[in-house]
């Protein structure tokens, strides 16, 4: 799941693995998928547990406003099952992407154009069933190592997302670089939060995550999916394990813990419906294992981005856009003008890719 934010709360979830999860109706104590995890050395993803009152409180907020935008005549119809739009009316996300390099190898971060944009195209077709389209609008070269080794909650960490964070709270900014501790795959900001911390928002992810990285098996692309999930407001399939009221979405079957690797047939929570969700996009196997969002995801993602973000529908008065500059801080390249790409999966804008 994710967090309040980077400056209340820390995004390491050092926790995540066996033992964080038991519950009176877990099946699993010490999976064999738990045990992989802890032999890769991997941390799927840096965004920890809130506690049970903590989250609660911040769930009756956001279905407070959900109620507002209901009762405010903006539920677009059409099947959303929300407050916000329609499923069918279709969102657009810019995106910044910034590439934090150690020196201008590929090997030292600086990552092929190409790789960017099989990564935007995997992002686009994993978002097809929320009907978000995420458009690359400029992409940023930065050589310094002491933001290529970045960590998270540090001085390193805010310095970088200051001199390079584009936009406003409907843009979705992404940073590229060589985490701290090593492991650990990337890790997100929170919609509620981005008006109180604007500078921090944004999404931080493992350069070798890219498509043909060498993150194997984590390497096609699916890491900045898990990650703009929470980026969008979803937790962890796994958050809160096999009790109510789990992850928030009633259509994603608990989960005792983290599904790693590719566990299929697993059941960890014996009161649960179905077998453990371990093809969600949210969960934490391998990226060729994750391959699905629900429909309730879809809805609660798009109700947290019209509440917190201002990102709406055409049904709902369009979609908010921020623009705006980054600054400076080591040695970058913008890019050239870009042109528009599709093809019958996505639509994005190619900038910088070089």
């Amino acid at each position: 799941m994710i967090l309040p934010s980077l400056s209340s709360r820390s995004l390491l979830a050092t926790a995540l693995l066996a033992g964080a999860f038991d519950s009176s109706n877990s099946l699993v104590s010490a999976a064999p998928d738990d045990r992989l995890a802890n032999t890769r050395g991997i941390v799927r993803c840096g965004v920890e547990n809130i506690p049970a009152p903590e989250l609660l409180k911040m769930e009756e907020e956001f279905k407070s406003h959900r109620m507002a935008l209901e009762e405010g005549g903006r539920g677009g119809g059409g099947g959303s099952g929300g407050g916000g739009s329609s499923l069918s009316d279709p969102l657009s996300v810019d995106v910044y992407l910034h590439i934090i390099a150690a020196n201008d190898t590929a090997e030292g971060g600086n990552v092929l154009g190409t790789q960017i944009e099989d990564q935007m195209g995997v992002l686009n077709v994993d978002y097809q069933t929320m009907n978000i389209d995420f458009k690359l609008k400029n992409v940023t070269r930065t050589v310094r190592p002491e933001w290529f080794n970045v960590k998270p909650n540090s001085k390193e960490q805010a310095d970088m997302k200051h001199s390079l964070r584009q936009g406003g709270p409907a843009d979705l900014n992404v940073y590229l670089g060589c985490l701290d501790p090593p492991g650990l795959l990337g890790y997100s900001t929170f919609p509620r939060d981005v008006h109180e911390n604007p500078g921090d928002d944004g999404v931080v992810v493992l350069f070798s995550s890219l498509p043909g990285g060498a993150a194997e098996p984590y390497n096609e692309g699916k890491t900045l999916t898990h990650e703009v999930g929470h980026w969008l407001g979803l937790y962890h399939t796994f958050q809160g394990g096999c009790d109510e009221p789990g992850d928030f979405v009633d259509d994603t079957p608990a989960e005792a813990r983290p599904g790693f690797g590719c566990p299929e047939g697993r059941k960890s929570c014996k009161r649960s419906t179905g077998l453990d969700p371990i093809h969600n996009y949210m969960d934490y196997g391998d990226d060729s294992c994750l391959s699905s969002f629900t429909q309730g995801q879809a809805v609660r993602a798009r109700d947290q981005i019209a509440i917190y973000r201002g990102i709406k529908g055409s049904k709902q008065g369009g979609s908010s856009s921020g623009g705006g500059g980054g600054g400076g801080g080591g040695k970058q390249h913008t890019g050239r003008p870009g042109r528009y790409y599709h093809d019958r999966r996505s639509s994005f804008e190619r900038h910088g890719l070089h």
